[in-house]
């Protein structure tokens, strides 16, 4: 791995940014001939997946779920015949961001990703296996492959339980790499925080509740940048990432979603030669 690897929101091809109108979600649309039927929830439906904050969620049906479904995606728009409609858009990983099953269930295992190129056509049956998310339970998963040109994307779930589950956001995109890690003394240090409401009792013994899910701060520290990296920094993490997710790979290239708390500070070494920290809050 090049140095950790990380996505902006604007790096996501699978969820709508601003007033955009791409990418449209083929399930239930009649434009699309054959298209996958959808399972969702009133309160929660398919369309919140064009969110790209992940607690505004689409969930399936819960206790009576289809326990199958294909998700499809058109990231281009217009005609769906072959040769015809919008252009194939370059992707190399694809993944889900905060997942997770209902009524205490595991969610989905294993999801094969797929893919069609404009010049092919709209199908809802063939699509070319671009390769399987494993999600081991995980609120956050990636799989990453080699960069293909296309513009329809299948996430075929091909079995899960019929309690349901409910989906943050999906991710489809070109992760960025920075080029380093972060330093390996000491660089990269986090806190984790459990939400856990402490009280009292009238006899004055304490009690813990716990609310909602744990999360963590994080501080990354990189030692010796230059100014190209300082600048990268300040782009891809500085004020134009307020209140907008930033998804980060770990060492083992484990992802994980975060919010930038106040953007990067930054420390002269010598004339072109910066250290910098980054402190983030990885969501739940």
């Amino acid at each position: 791995m090049a140095g950790m690897k990380y996505a902006r929101t604007s790096d996501n091809k699978a969820v709508r940014v601003a007033s955009a109108t791409l990418p449209i979600i083929i399930n239930g649309d009649g434009a699309y001939s054959g298209a996958p039927a959808k399972d969702e929830d009133a309160q929660y439906p398919m369309s919140n997946l064009y969110s790209p904050e992940r607690y505004r969620v689409w969930s399936t049906k819960v206790g009576t779920a289809d326990t199958a479904i294909k998700v499809q995606l058109d990231l281009a728009g217009g005609a769906n015949g072959a040769g015809a409609g919008g252009l194939d858009v370059d992707i190399s990983s694809a993944g889900f961001l905060g997942l997770r099953g209902h009524a205490g269930t595991a969610p989905p295992a294993s999801v094969a990703v797929g893919s069609r190129t404009r010049a092919q056509g709209y199908s809802s049956t063939t699509y070319t296996s671009r390769g399987t998310l494993t999600t081991l339970g995980e609120r956050d998963s990636i799989v990453e492959f080699t960069l293909a040109s296309a513009r329809y994307w299948e996430f075929n779930i091909s079995s899960y339980n019929v309690a349901g589950f409910a989906l943050g956001a999906l991710w489809l995109g070109v992760l960025q790499e920075f080029g380093i890690f972060w330093s390996a003394d000491g660089g990269a240090t986090w806190a984790e925080e459990h939400n856990v409401l402490l009280s009292r009792t009238a006899g004055g013994h304490m009690s813990a509740v716990t609310r909602g899910d744990a999360w963590a701060q994080y501080t990354l520290t990189f030692r010796t940048i230059d100014n190209t990296k300082r600048a990268t920094l300040l782009s891809h993490f500085g004020a134009a990432q307020r209140a907008r997710p930033i998804l980060i790979l770990d060492e083992n290239g484990v992802p994980r979603q975060f919010y930038v708390q106040g953007g990067p500070q930054f420390f002269q070494v010598f004339d072109g030669v910066y250290g910098a920290t980054l402190n983030l809050e990885r969501m739940g």
